[in-house]
């Protein structure tokens, strides 16, 4: 699904849009749709329950570690279900258990809107904070493993943030893998990124925000 950003009369696709005009979906995530169908389950319902479930956890997760309330997910709280409410507290659960780990120090900037003017793109990113004394973004994510898009994302993230004068220490993917079949002790992990693999990867997204450039150039 496409997504643009109207920051000061000008509109900016999305991280995630470029990523996905750009890129083939990952190998796991199409070897997962064809098993679904596979069994006589519906990819595309899947998938959005799949992004119901992420979308309550990121809020779950950080409204109650900054000052103020995050903006309440009306739509994804209208398609809660029993069972997805059960997922999204195994979330909760799993990050709440990783915060002695991370350590979180302040200020802490939590869904917030970032822009690469000089790149054409924005994006959200899920929060930046100090960890054990570095300044790190963090991207959460409830799918079984990080793929190379997630690193690309933060990636792109991160380009933007140093593009408005903030350049963060290293980078952290938060995984919170809510089914048991692939997580049976239902724990969370952190896949850390040093600030020079974080480097590599911004020049990868802005590499891709040119090439998506050069192709809309007529949109």
């Amino acid at each position: 699904m496409s997504h643009y950003y109207l920051h000061e009369g000008q509109t900016y696709p999305s991280v995630t849009t470029i990523l996905q005009k750009c890129l083939e979906e990952p190998q796991g995530l199409k070897i997962w749709r064809e098993n679904l169908a596979r069994n006589g389950k519906d990819p595309d319902a899947e998938t959005r329950r799949s992004q119901v479930v992420g979308t309550l956890a990121h809020y779950r997760c950080l409204n109650p570690i900054g000052p103020t309330t995050l903006e309440l997910p009306l739509q994804e709280i209208s398609e809660c279900t029993p069972d997805i409410l059960r997922d999204v507290e195994l979330c909760e659960v799993m990050f709440n258990e990783l915060l002695p780990t991370l350590n979180l120090g302040h200020p802490r900037l939590r869904e917030t809107l970032v822009v690469n003017r000089e790149e054409g793109y924005a994006g959200k990113f899920d929060l930046v904070a100090p960890s054990n004394g570095k300044k790190t973004l963090f991207d959460i994510k409830t799918s079984q493993r990080v793929y190379d898009t997630h690193l690309l994302q933060i990636g792109g993230y991160s380009a933007a943030l140093k593009s408005n004068g903030t350049v963060v220490d290293q980078g952290g993917i938060i995984v919170l893998h809510y089914n048991p079949k692939n997580n049976p002790m239902l724990r969370g992990s952190v896949h850390w990124i040093g600030r020079e693999e974080l480097d590599k990867y911004e020049r990868g997204f802005i590499n891709i925000a040119r090439r998506y450039h050069r192709e809309h150039e007529d949109r």
